[in-house]
């Protein structure tokens, strides 16, 4: 491959680049990207190796399906990004190149490349890997996403209202990304297959609700136990938990008590709040209505004056109302 020189475009910059083939043996994984960092750190490795980050993404199932198509291919269709001599995007073909070098290392030798200038700005190399992520085409999973945003709200210093303005997404859905993935990090608890657990909990408004409203029981940290101690069957079941947190008495603060001191199944939990719960919903109910006609009581009367229609609906709900005092 001849090597050219071109731009790219990051955010709203023009940054000259090269086209070229490098040799794979002289590139260096990138530890600080998500696909990396969550592999290693989930381990408990905060300072992994060059050979430890290898032996690790070569033993990943997507990289090895990713070896099987680059082989049928005859090689890179999407050039890895570099800087230096440091991987920034594409950790996945850089780790599947290795594995195919080990059977005929001079085919594999050289790999299509990007490579960026030396003095590129960080805050420009992470605009780079979030747009191609966050949004783009090869997308992190949302435990990746949130290690990346969590470590840029860390490492730039910028807030997070510019860094999701930078990757295209909701300020709200950075923010919930970022405190989610603090809470596991708080839990000691950095397992990706659990996010979806944490996530279904800090998104909860009931659960966060009822938390803020006794702050003296820590409802939020014996949730996050659960998570950590696998004692939920899916994410879901943290639904089950909002639907107890949602119900505004008394009996049902009380019975979530109980179930986070293990005296009551999660699913008897709910079956209780549930019974309970039908004469408040009723109540509720009743509230809204005598609201609505406190609050528009000129525009009913003055609507029975002008809709026929409106009139007998009117007349169908007094008589559906009579019919359950009539025996009184």
């Amino acid at each position: 491959m001849e090597s050219r020189k071109t731009t790219m475009t990051i955010g709203k910059h023009e940054v000259e680049i090269w086209e070229t083939e490098l040799e794979q043996r002289d590139l260096l994984f990138y530890a600080e990207n998500p696909r990396v960092f969550t592999q290693l750190r989930s381990t408990g490795n905060d300072f992994p190796s060059q050979a430890e980050i290898e032996k690790k993404m070569t033993s990943l199932d997507h990289v090895k399906r990713l070896r099987v198509n680059i082989e049928a291919n005859g090689g890179l269709n999407n050039p890895i990004i570099v800087r230096g001599n440091e991987v920034l995007e594409g950790n996945s073909r850089l780790a599947a190149y290795r594995i195919l070098a080990k059977t005929d290392p001079h085919r594999w030798s050289k790999i299509k490349c990007k490579v960026l200038p030396k003095d590129i700005s960080e805050e420009l190399v992470q605009t780079l890997l979030g747009s191609i992520h966050l949004v783009g085409q090869t997308e992190w999973s949302p435990f990746e996403k949130a290690g990346y945003l969590y470590r840029m709200t860390q490492k730039s210093r910028r807030p997070i209202k510019a860094l999701a303005q930078d990757f295209g997404i909701k300020v709200s859905e950075a923010e919930l990304y970022v405190k989610v993935f603090n809470a596991m990090q708080n839990n000691e608890d950095m397992h990706p297959t659990h996010w979806s657990y944490y996530y279904e909990l800090y998104k909860s408004k009931p659960i966060l609700k009822m938390a803020a409203s006794n702050p003296s029981i820590d409802i939020i940290p014996q949730l996050c136990e659960k998570i950590k101690n696998e004692e939920f069957d899916d994410a879901r079941e943290l639904r089950k938990v909002a639907t107890i947190a949602k119900v505004d008495t008394g009996e049902a603060f009380q019975t979530l008590i109980t179930y986070l001191d293990d005296e009551m199944s999660l699913d008897d939990a709910v079956e209780i709040v549930s019974e309970a719960n039908v004469g408040q919903v009723i109540s509720n109910g009743f509230d809204r209505f005598r609201r609505l006609l406190n609050n528009y009581d000129s525009q009913i009367r003055q609507q029975l004056k002008s809709d026929s229609d409106f009139v007998i609906q009117m007349k169908q709900l007094l008589n559906t109302l009579s019919g359950y005092t009539k025996d009184k």
